[in-house]
């Protein structure tokens, strides 16, 4: 295929402007792109996941500057901070020692404490102090006359007290969980100050449900509007996971000292609450935009981040990674599924509508952000993107838009043989993928990064103007997974995925 592989010159974001030296901060970078990648669990990890393959393999991860995540998304982007230093990667072959422990923990373990992978690796990491109380227990037994011990109560009582233990400790065994996945990864670091010094910053975004907003945890900083900007300190990364992927209900709120962090210049004054109680941070915004946001706003701030000597930047691009669900009705709602349909009615009343004004902006320009949504197929994108109106002044430079216009155009054509309907289906079947931490499976967790990685080298060619790569196929992705090439032929779109 013939494809202009020209880079075209990044256009800033519509936030981003001016110098505002002066305030303390350093004004935007013309390169810099930032990431938000969103919750929806293992479908959201996993698409997160292809979509960062998909910028590596465009050859654009140099530019990459910041990396925000909330719930799911939050699971990939620690993997990743701890697995390599993303701005460094020379090629999608480097980065895949760091993807390939990922994939394959996401589709064939996945990341939830009650199920029976998460299980197992739970009794992996706790088996040392559970046979060491066994082999006290016997002991203890062995020493005491047997003949009229209530052995059928005792059972019936050691069962049920381990469950409601359980249940109270779900919130710490769901974080051992977290800690067991992050030790599959390269390197040995616990702590998430010892993930300091790579070019990109990896922001962990969770929600405080005291001061109802969110809490950003990085290798070099810990940072809440109300509370100001402090340091992480003995934080492990598995700790900022859970509270960034603490999904209500199903896990309980993290209790964390204000003090600990040593917060200053906060946005309001105090007293301020000793305790923080955190959850999930898609609560807050599940599209985990709100730290690109904050970078803006410290421009103005007289005491810019708190006065740490951080060297952060508001970003030119945004790419907004949505894998959240769509809503799916009920005709009654007894009460178990009450949090879902919940969940889903505010999804459709907050999450949404943001969505669909970004994609407005970025239809009406080159100014705005780009948006990555499961819903749509990376054929569908490509199409839309080669509808942009090249006339002068309909959507910014002329020149510019018309190079966009035949990139996309030609990705719709390559794509376009696959044919529509094939693409129809893709979408639906990656996106209606149930939002859980239970693995996705083989093949549905293949598809999933498929979908994520196509979608990013489609915008990455089109608007950024990267060079187009030798595009991967399922296969690659069932590999990645733990599946060789030989032993799984590629799915078609009509079969069900797990």
């Amino acid at each position: 295929m013939t494809i202009d592989e020209t880079r075209m010159r990044p256009v800033a974001h519509a936030t981003a402007v001016g110098d505002l030296s002066a305030s303390g901060a350093p004004p935007a970078s013309d390169d810099a792109i930032g990431v938000a990648l969103s919750g929806g669990g293992v479908r959201a990890a996993l698409f997160s996941l292809g979509v960062l393959i998909g910028l590596v393999d465009a050859d654009e991860q140099r530019r990459v500057s910041q990396i925000a995540s909330v719930s799911g998304g939050s699971i990939v982007n620690a993997a990743i901070a701890q697995g390599c230093r993303f701005g460094e990667i020379d090629d999608v072959d480097d980065f895949r020692s760091t993807a390939e422990p990922i994939a394959g923990g996401l589709c064939r373990r996945g990341a939830f404490v009650f199920s029976v992978s998460g299980l197992l690796a739970l009794l992996r990491t706790i088996a040392t102090p559970v046979l060491t109380l066994s082999f006290v227990a016997v002991l203890v037994i062995s020493s005491i006359d047997r003949s009229d011990v209530p052995w059928a109560w005792i059972g019936v009582t050691v069962l049920v007290g381990l469950v409601v233990a359980v249940w109270l400790l779900r919130g710490r065994l769901q974080e051992a969980l977290y800690a067991s996945f992050l030790a599959t990864m390269p390197g040995n670091s616990r702590q998430l100050a010892q993930l300091a010094g790579s070019p990109t910053t990896h922001v962990i975004v969770g929600t405080d449900l005291v001061s109802g907003a969110p809490v950003y945890f990085a290798p070099e900083f810990v940072a809440c509007p109300m509370f100001g900007w402090g340091t992480p300190g003995r934080l492990t990364t598995a700790r900022a996971v859970y509270a960034s992927a603490a999904f209500p209900v199903a896990f309980p709120v993290l209790r964390m000292r204000r003090k600990r962090f040593r917060f200053r210049d906060g946005g309001s004054p105090p007293p301020y609450p000793r305790v923080m109680k955190l959850t999930d941070g898609g609560v807050y915004n599940n599209l985990g935009t709100d730290w690109l946001d904050e970078l803006v706003r410290q421009r103005d701030e007289i005491w810019a981040f708190g006065n740490l000597g951080l060297e952060l930047a508001p970003v030119s691009q945004r790419i907004v990674v949505n894998a959240g669900a769509a809503s799916r009705g009920f005709r009654r709602v007894v009460p178990f599924l009450s949090v879902p349909r919940t969940m889903s009615v505010l999804y459709d009343n907050t999450v949404r509508p943001r969505l669909e004004s970004m994609r407005d902006l970025a239809t009406r320009g080159l100014h705005g952000p780009i948006v990555i949504d499961i819903s749509e197929s990376p054929y569908n994108i490509a199409r839309r993107l080669a509808e942009l109106d090249p006339s002068p002044g309909s959507n910014g430079d002329g020149g510019d838009v018309r190079a966009c216009r035949d990139r996309a155009v030609a990705l719709e054509q390559e794509l376009g043989r696959r044919g529509e309907a094939y693409w129809i289906e893709f979408a639906r079947q990656t996106s209606s993928t149930k939002t859980k931490l239970t693995r996705a499976g083989l093949e549905s967790g293949a598809r999933i990064m498929l979908h994520g990685y196509l979608s990013a080298v489609v915008v990455a060619h089109v608007l950024l103007g990267a060079r187009l790569p030798d595009l991967k196929d399922e296969g690659y992705f069932l590999e990645l997974a733990g599946r060789g090439r030989c032993e799984q032929p590629a799915t078609s779109p009509e079969e069900p995925l797990d």
